[in-house]
């Protein structure tokens, strides 16, 4: 279970933030591993229903992502209520990268109920699939009155299995599409960060700016004074 290093309700910014990213980089790794093992499990499943191994895995990968999208819950809650504690220009200002985690949050939400449904029915197909095999095998051991309807489930079992390579392949394009998700997202993170440096870099040239301009005024203004009292002492 991912533990914080103190309460988020004691955090700044700037460590709600640095939490949440590092929870989110966990996050995506464990939901690329989970898509990896639905693949896997379909690929199994062809041989027949999975084992209490595959069970074991699928239902401590769910249960070790779903605590983490809770964690991730609360601390994108407690950035809101950070937010509603400062003053209105802070707010503002900070209110962008809230709503973009919270998007990434609904992301990971929807991705992993993708994955958790895939397996589901995975595992159900699987089930289906060796109960007909089951029942193949025993109309083989049976007498020649159900010679006809042997041929009909034998056709429908090649069927089957012919779909269950087409499923297969889906799923591993499905993990490629993921992978390279995955990278985009990260380079996104990238660009997100230097538009923010960007940002920095602009207001400070409009604080050395408006502070020539200032330091011009003022130089002007003793230069008038200066001829002012001249002209005055020789009059």
């Amino acid at each position: 279970e991912y533990m914080l290093d103190k309460p988020s309700s004691m955090m700044s910014w700037a460590e709600l933030r640095k939490e949440v990213r590092k929870l989110e980089s966990d996050i995506e790794s464990k939901l690329v591993s989970y898509s990896k093992f639905a693949a896997n499990y379909a690929q199994a499943s062809l041989a027949g229903p999975s084992d209490a191994n595959d069970d074991s895995l699928s239902n401590s990968l769910e249960l070790e992502i779903q605590q983490m999208l809770e964690q991730l819950t609360e601390l994108n809650e407690s950035m809101s209520r950070h937010l509603t504690r400062q003053d209105p220009n802070t707010s503002v200002s900070l209110l962008p990268q809230l709503q973009y985690y919270n998007g990434k949050l609904v992301e990971f939400k929807q991705e992993f109920a993708k994955s958790k449904q895939s397996v589901k029915e995975t595992r159900d197909h699987a089930e289906l699939i060796y109960s007909v095999r089951k029942d193949i095998d025993h109309y083989k051991n049976t007498s020649g009155a159900f010679r006809n309807e042997l041929s009909l489930r034998t056709t429908i079992a090649s069927a089957t299995t012919t779909l269950d390579g087409l499923l297969g392949q889906g799923q591993q394009a499905r993990v490629a599409l993921e992978d390279q998700k995955m990278n985009l997202r990260g380079l996104l993170t990238k660009v997100t960060s230097l538009s923010g440096a960007l940002s920095s870099i602009n207001v400070l040239q409009n604080a050395i700016k408006n502070a020539k301009t200032k330091d011009f005024v003022i130089m002007a203004i003793v230069i008038s004074f200066c001829i002012c009292f001249i002209l005055w002492w020789w009059l």
